[in-house]
């Protein structure tokens, strides 16, 4: 369970970073256009299509780089499950095979247990049986 809080963990922060660098990275892209007067004459010129252009480039570029970062990170954790459920599997099997022996064991000794009361009972006859619970019934009867 904790490590799937922490790749969920990690997700998030990840997920953050990327946000964050994605945002200052389109602020800089967007403060390299000119404004005012000065953006005007860029478009005349044709110099803020390259700069618009470039920016596209960029921003394309970013994309496809976090998405290969994400991506990997994916893979990771995808491996890393696959590894925990391996152990979990096995852990289930040696916990399943340690529940079955102790199952065995006392059915072992709830046999051994009948066993023995019927060996108990085998070495008296019928009268001494009789007289064991007379005994018995006599032991509890006494008054106060």
């Amino acid at each position: 369970m904790a490590a799937q809080t922490n790749l969920h963990h990690a997700r998030g922060h990840h997920r953050a970073d990327l946000e964050r660098r994605w945002e200052a990275e389109a602020r800089r892209r967007a403060g390299r256009l000119p404004k005012g007067f000065s953006g005007i004459w860029h478009r005349l010129t044709g110099q803020y299509a390259k700069i618009r252009k470039q920016n596209e480039r960029e921003a394309l570029e970013a994309f496809r780089r976090d998405r290969a970062v994400k991506d990997d990170l994916i893979f990771r954790q995808l491996e890393e499950r696959g590894a925990l459920q391996s152990y979990i599997r096995a852990e289930r099997s040696v916990s399943q095979q340690r529940l079955t022996l102790l199952r065995e064991d006392v059915a072992n000794y709830n046999a051994l247990e009948r066993k023995q009361l019927r060996e108990q009972n085998d070495g008296m006859g019928p009268e001494a049986r009789l007289h064991r619970r007379e005994r018995r019934a006599r032991q509890r009867d006494f008054d106060i």
